[in-house]
């Protein structure tokens, strides 16, 4: 599937991260998401939306929190966020998007 592109993520995703920061995780968030997805593939618009949806959340989340940076939501800020953190935060992320899709890869690689 086609990875989302900076204007799918602003405006039908809602996202707020620069272009800059969401193009340096979309490779990650990708690998993320394929991790996630594994083998199963559709090509149904739903599944297609949902895709797009997971790599954007990825994205988001690790734009915001970073690998070793801080979370901040609003006027609080939580600090001390390393990268295994800020990972499972994107997977969680990632996984709420995929939840009903039907792509949530659930085999043995």
């Amino acid at each position: 599937m086609d990875a989302p592109d900076y204007a799918y993520y602003s405006g039908s995703y809602g996202g707020t991260a620069t272009e800059a920061a969401f193009d340096g995780c979309l490779p990650r968030s990708m690998a993320l998401v394929g991790m996630l997805v594994g083998r199963n593939e559709s090509e149904s618009e739903a599944a297609v939306t949902a895709y797009k949806r997971a790599v954007c959340a990825a994205a988001d989340s690790l734009a915001t929190t970073g690998a070793g940076g801080s979370l901040s939501i609003g006027s609080v800020s939580l600090g001390g966020m390393d990268a295994s953190q800020a990972r499972q935060c994107a997977i969680d992320a990632a996984t709420a998007e995929l939840a009903t899709s039907g792509l949530l890869w659930a085999g043995l690689m």
